[in-house]
């Protein structure tokens, strides 16, 4: 079962202007029981604000497993408690009501019309004001052209979510690859030396190391079956210099994930074994010198807590 509770990271965005951001997994399930724990969960977590965060800005953000329909769920008086705006609710439509049908939707045919569990909530204070600029759903942008996820679902999930940072320095990146994707390693040199590797060491290695300034800016994603399980088969990375390095073959399905203006690649998410399975792309801000001037390197406190199922 995947573990449930909440972390608390505060991050100073100038001299004495911090914000509070939250990121939770309360318990799952839909019977009454499931509910009623998931309701404890959320009082746990907005006690833990009244005590902790009184006065802050905040966003409160993840896998709520909550629904404004069902009849035991707590969101909206969490919401309310705490003086809340959910993102969906501000841009899309009011909450629905409780007892009201389900706003379901098939993975396939996902929209901004349906409530999913994963929600975004946030409020401002007395001097930050939180503007939510815009609000979409990108599921469509993570299928493949047959409406299916891209990749599959074997192998072990990773994620390098809590590493890639804004503006880090990467230095290389490498294909590990034959027919098909063994691995991928993302080099970086700034601000901490690390290597972001994934998958196995089979196949034979391709890098392209980077210039000062060049930054990963797409990846091109191939997939197939073997031993009829999806896995990657080609992969392509291209930089804002032009360069590119690809590894593997070609397949029929594809997808091209490009970074928005004034980002770069800073890491990957997906499913790897002996091979990569499934891989998707972390974006991070490029910020120049006089942003990081005016804008001073984020300092974080992380705080971490469980949830208690009652």
């Amino acid at each position: 079962m995947t573990p449930k509770g909440f972390t608390l990271v505060e991050v100073q965005l100038a001299d004495g202007v911090t914000i509070d951001i939250y990121n939770l997994h309360t318990n799952a399930g839909a019977t009454d029981a499931d509910q009623k724990a998931r309701a404890s969960n959320l009082q746990q977590l907005s006690d833990f604000m009244t005590e902790n965060s009184a006065g802050n800005a905040v966003v409160v953000m993840g896998d709520t497993n909550t629904r404004y329909t069902r009849e035991l769920d707590t969101i909206r008086e969490f919401i309310e408690g705490q003086n809340l705006t959910d993102g969906w609710v501000e841009t899309v439509r009011d909450a629905p009501a409780k007892g009201s049908k389900a706003l379901k939707c098939e993975t396939a045919t996902m929209t901004n019309e349906c409530e999913v569990v994963d929600k975004i909530m946030f409020r401002g204070n007395n001097y930050l004001t939180l503007t939510l600029g815009q609000w979409k759903n990108e599921n469509e942008a993570f299928m493949g052209k047959n409406g299916s996820p891209l990749g599959g679902p074997h192998g072990t999930r990773f994620t390098d979510v809590g590493v890639a940072a804004a503006d880090q320095t990467v230095s290389s990146i490498s294909i590990r690859a034959g027919n098909r994707i063994d691995g991928v390693a993302l080099e970086v040199s700034d601000p901490t030396e690390s290597t972001l590797s994934h998958g196995g060491t089979g196949g034979s290695l391709t890098r392209l190391h980077l210039a000062s300034g060049e930054h990963i800016t797409s990846m091109e994603v191939h997939w197939g079956k073997k031993k009829d399980r999806t896995r990657i088969f080609y992969l392509k990375f291209q930089t804002n210099n032009g360069l590119s390095v690809e590894g593997g073959t070609p397949t029929g399905s594809s997808a091209t994930m490009t970074a928005p203006e004034g980002y770069q690649l800073s890491g990957f998410h997906g499913r790897a074994g002996d091979s990569i399975d499934a891989l998707g792309a972390i974006f991070t801000r490029i910020e120049s010198t006089t942003q990081q001037q005016q804008h001073p390197t984020y300092k974080r406190k992380a705080k971490m807590a469980a949830l208690a199922v009652k």
